[in-house]
């Protein structure tokens, strides 16, 4: 009885790689496993090129190798710089140094300039954001730092300013009472209560009974007997002096009307002074001296002046992004030296500035008007100031995404948007919403692509985008696709991940590294998503011990195109390499390099001879054709290949020619000692060769498709492909068609 026969048809083969899929359920069109090999939307795969350094790259400055490290190797696209659309500035980050690369060139090649930022620690990496033509650079640092370019010199102008705030905390009285009753009015002087008194509103001399501006502290104590509590301000005891005709009336303190309103609840306004976010000990001093050289009858004398605790805060901003006109900063450590219990633990603060008019507005995080003041005292939409991010643990990155701002943090995800649907962001107007508890450790992850906001978390890779209502929603991307082989890379690995959008081919890229940096252990990879397509695939990177890739960076300024094929995919993805000198292997230069060479070999510039193999494979899904009780055999397998090659070489060989090596692999086999696996066999093969006379001849056979029939051996009740490249040529699949013979039930 003659075998059943099955034929199917492989054009699409776009699913990428999965790890998830059942042994015998395995979807169609996707991969068991895959290297190096380009995903393409009209349904073929082709072998991706070498990484090699830019066309006419020159090496920077040398940078000592102890200094460069994955945390510190960053970049960032300053767009519109100096408000002028038409100039775009690559920022990388090599240490505390900062290089700047105009990117409006194709292959930029050597920095405009380098700036390093003393003030910043070593071994931090920076956070940028970009807002009226400005660069704004968090790192760690007391202060926040401000580059501006004056293209009329030109040069890089670089500034730093303290994240100023509102002191709405004030100092811990000596005396309990104060701080456990907001309404106790002690009759002994307390100098921290008395700074404190001075920020909520009884900073200011005001007019006695004569018209003489006194101290209204010391006029309340002596009148009374005691001093204001916290929960008093100056104002309740002012009003007009009534007096004769055809005297100037004047406003002035009574005694009687504090009496009056005595055992008001609450804690009065505070935040008359404007002090350092970070040191705030030492800011409050300087206020406070300074209002005394304003108002000198304002001295306590002849009671001691306060003594103001040091209160500070470890560590500044590492986080800062721009959104709704506003610079935001957090990341800030928990740590405080030298406070007490009013110190505010800044881990879960997001600080905003003021609505950016100038370069002093980027770091006024506080409302112009003073909230002690009875005139002046109300929020506007256009203020600064600060958001706690209830249940945050410690925030990592922020993602502007048009309407929302995404806060990170190690334990989750939340969303600062206007408190209305129809308005933006605004000092008045905002509410906080918790999106989802996979928060990340891996800042550089972050990816958004048109409003939708993709990253790395420790259990996965995860999309957050709005739902149909319009809601903001959170979804993983690799539970169903590549959960296993995600599981597997370890933790300080996906930590230091760097991903870009890649303009051009609409897809997203992340690198990340395992080994030990410089050392036969260190390895690169590189892990794609098409979106659109919903798959994965992964590159692997050539090392060979004095080349790392470090970080990488996109724009549409930077598209490439292989010369040697018009039809190939633009590349609009920029590789920031660090290489050892080759004297002494002490330093480093940092070079760009992109996916350029057509000998598909990695680093073919700076290795002139030993230059990596990118070497490619695909293995397909295993298959079961309908049935995992019974043998197959494939009798025939017809491959199709885009045919590459239209020129001859020196040795009249055709070029730039094509490989394709394939076997079969049967019956679930995972390595050879199944003895299951057929030999490899070459699949990209010219049934009629074309006859050329000389060099310039061309080699154009008039077919677009190199098809090859090949017998395939072995049976078994599973099968799989493996298709793999060989060096120094191409290879294109653009799909095959099986014959499945099968053997009758019984």
């Amino acid at each position: 009885m003659p075998k059943p026969t099955q034929r199917a048809e492989v054009n699409s083969f776009i699913g990428g790689f999965n790890t998830e899929a059942s042994l015998l359920n395995f979807p169609a069109n996707v991969s068991s496993d895959e290297v190096n090999f380009d995903l393409n939307r009209d349904g073929s795969r082709n072998r991706r090129l070498g990484l090699d350094y830019s066309t006419n790259f020159v090496n920077s400055v040398p940078m000592v190798k102890a200094d460069v490290s994955q945390v510190t190797a960053n970049s960032f696209l300053w767009n519109s710089v100096n408000g002028d659309t038409t100039l775009n500035f690559i920022v990388v980050q090599t240490a505390r140094f900062l290089s700047f690369y105009d990117q409006t060139t194709l292959n930029p090649v050597s920095s405009l300039t380098s700036i390093q930022l003393t003030s910043m620690p070593v071994g931090t990496r920076f956070d940028f954001a970009a807002l009226e033509g400005r660069l704004v650079i968090a790192g760690n640092g007391q202060q926040i730092a401000i580059v501006e370019y004056d293209s009329a010199a030109p040069q890089f102008n670089l500034t730093y300013q303290s994240i100023l705030t509102r002191d709405l905390w004030g100092i811990q009285s000596t005396i309990a009472n104060f701080e456990n009753d907001p309404n106790f009015n002690g009759n002994v002087y307390d100098g921290h209560h008395y700074y404190n008194l001075t920020n909520q509103s009884w900073g200011i001399p005001r007019n006695d009974n004569t018209g003489s501006l006194t101290n209204p502290v010391r006029f309340y104590n002596t009148g009374l007997g005691r001093f204001p509590s916290n929960s008093e301000q100056v104002w309740a005891g002012l009003a007009f002096q009534a007096v004769a005709t055809g005297q100037v009336p004047f406003e002035r303190m009574f005694v009687n009307l504090w009496q009056d309103v005595r055992g008001a609840k609450g804690s009065a306004a505070k935040g008359y002074y404007i002090i350092d976010a970070l040191a705030r000990g030492v800011s409050r001093n300087v206020q406070f001296s300074n209002n005394l050289a304003n108002y000198p009858v304002i001295n306590p004398s002849p009671d001691p002046l306060p003594t103001i605790p040091t209160d500070t805060t470890s560590g500044g901003a590492t986080v800062v992004t721009d959104f709704a006109g506003r610079i935001f900063y957090a990341g800030f450590s928990g740590t405080v030296t030298g406070g007490d219990a009013r110190s505010p633990i800044l881990n879960n603060y997001l600080f905003f500035s003021q609505l950016v008019k100038n370069r002093s507005d980027i770091t006024k995080c506080y409302q112009e008007g003073d909230p002690t003041s009875r005139d002046s005292s109300d929020i506007v939409d256009t203020d600064g100031g600060f958001i706690r991010i209830a249940g945050a643990q410690q925030i990592v990155h922020l993602q502007n995404i048009g309407i929302s701002l995404l806060v990170f943090a190690t334990n989750g995800v939340w969303a600062v948007t206007g408190g209305t649907t129809d308005s933006g962001f605004s000092a008045t107007n905002y509410k906080v919403n918790k999106i989802t508890n996979n928060g990340t450790t891996s800042p550089s992850s972050v990816i958004v692509d048109n409003g939708v906001c993709y990253y790395w978390s420790q259990d996965g890779i995860y999309v957050i985008g709005p739902s149909q209502l319009g809601d903001l929603q959170s979804s993983s991307l690799t539970l169903d696709t590549i959960q296993k082989y995600y599981r597997d890379i370890p933790i300080s690995a996906k930590a230091n991940a760097r991903g870009v959008y890649d303009f051009s081919n609409k897809q997203l890229r992340w690198i990340f590294k395992l080994g030990t940096l410089y050392s036969a252990t260190s390895q690169t990879w590189e892990l794609v998503f098409d979106p659109q397509l919903k798959a994965f695939t992964k590159n692997y990177i050539g090392q060979n011990n004095d080349i790392e890739v470090m970080s990488l960076v996109s724009s549409a300024n930077l598209f490439y195109r292989d010369p040697l094929d018009t039809t190939s995919k633009l590349l609009s993805v920029r590789y920031i390499v660090f290489a050892l000198n080759a004297v002494g292997h002490n330093n480093v230069h940092q070079v760009f390099a992109h996916y350029k060479d057509t000998t598909w070999k990695d680093w073919a510039t700076r290795l002139t001879t030993g230059a990596i193999d990118a070497a490619a494979f695909i293995t397909t899904g295993t298959q079961i054709g309908g049935d995992s009780g019974i043998d197959k055999q494939i009798p025939y397998l017809i491959l199709h290949f885009r045919r590459t090659e239209t020129g001859v070489d020196a040795s009249f060989q055709p070029t730039p020619a094509s490989s394709c090596m394939f076997r079969g692999q049967w019956n679930f086999s995972d390595n050879t000692n199944s003895n299951q696996w057929t030999p490899l066999r070459q699949g990209y093969r010219y049934v009629k060769p074309r006859f050329v006379t000389g060099l310039s001849d061309d080699y154009d056979t008039g077919y677009m498709l190199i098809t090859t029939k090949n017998k395939l051996r072995g049976k078994g009740k599973a099968f799989a492909l493996h298709f793999e490249t060989e060096p120094n040529k191409d290879c294109q699949i653009v799909g095959w068609n099986i014959s499945l013979n099968a053997n009758q039930a019984t």
